[in-house]
């Protein structure tokens, strides 16, 4: 393969050019810039906005949550009564069947 310039030099048709390595050439190359810019609009395109019934329904998932929350607590202060209860019968087991003399 000879310089375009070269004018001197005569072409040897007996050899093929060079096969080019990697990828062929297109023009179409794009900056990181337009790339991400790109990537940045089919992100923005593929997320659904939240709509009313959304919200709605995200208030009510917050307000059992809370409810939930008040009903875990109250069964806390009753698993602590009914323990305290069970130690005390226990002891009053222990008492009747004698162990406690």
């Amino acid at each position: 393969m000879k310089d375009p310039r070269d004018c001197l030099t005569l072409e040897i048709p007996a050899f093929p050019l060079p096969v080019r390595r990697g990828r062929p050439v297109t023009g179409k190359a794009k900056t990181n810039a337009q790339r991400q810019a790109e990537h940045r609009q089919r992100r923005k395109l593929a997320l659904p906005l939240p709509s009313d019934a959304f919200h709605d329904e995200l208030i009510a998932l917050r307000a059992r949550v809370r409810e939930l929350e008040s009903d875990l607590e109250q069964a806390t202060v009753d698993l602590a009564y009914w323990w305290a209860m069970s130690d005390e019968l226990k002891v009053e087991l222990t008492r009747v069947r004698g162990g406690g003399q």
